[in-house]
């Protein structure tokens, strides 16, 4: 749907939109404790509002981040490695042929890995701030007097492994064997 917008607006980068979504999320209630007789802060599953920010990043290319509403407000970043590949190729003036999620022709193989490999030397919590900024506004405002920053984990990874054959006949040789 965020494409279609895009396609349809014309949005080259930047912000395409927002959706929303209500969810399960880990957010917190106050309990009566009869034992204690005391109020106490609970972690509970609770149904809350997300919001699932699609843009144009100009250095990741098209991505979402999903925000919870509700304390502790959770932010998960959605990218794709391939989508920023064909931007750092962009920039460099390298030429490829792209499909959907697929390189079938690249000009600088080496150099197009160089670049990938230079993803995994990212300062995520460096680079992620800025969209925690813009996605939650008012979080330093919020914990004025107890700073803290968003921790970042990985929450889901995917790792491809792509192979490239030189020549078409070499190919055409092993497909069948590589597809049931």
């Amino acid at each position: 749907m965020a494409r279609k917008i895009a396609t349809q607006d014309g949005v080259r980068q930047g912000l395409i939109g927002v959706l929303t979504s209500v969810e399960l999320c880990r957010s917190f209630e106050v309990y009566r404790n009869r034992e204690t007789k005391q109020l106490d802060l609970v972690q509970r599953w609770r149904k809350c509002l997300f919001l699932y920010h699609y843009s144009i990043h100009p250095r990741w290319g098209f991505m979402h981040a999903r925000i919870q509403t509700w304390f502790p407000f959770s932010i998960q970043v959605c990218l794709n490695g391939r989508e920023w590949l064909a931007r750092q190729m962009d920039r460099a003036g390298m030429k490829y042929v792209r499909q959907d999620n697929c390189f079938p022709g690249v000009e600088e193989w080496g150099r197009a890995q160089r670049l990938l490999d230079g993803q995994l030397r990212t300062n995520w919590p460096k680079a992620l701030a800025p969209l925690a900024r813009a996605l939650h506004p008012v979080h330093a405002q919020i914990f004025g007097d107890f700073p803290m920053n968003y921790y970042w984990t990985t929450y889901q990874s995917e790792w491809a492994i792509d192979v490239v054959f030189r020549q078409a006949q070499v190919l055409r040789r092993l497909y069948p064997r590589l597809v049931p």
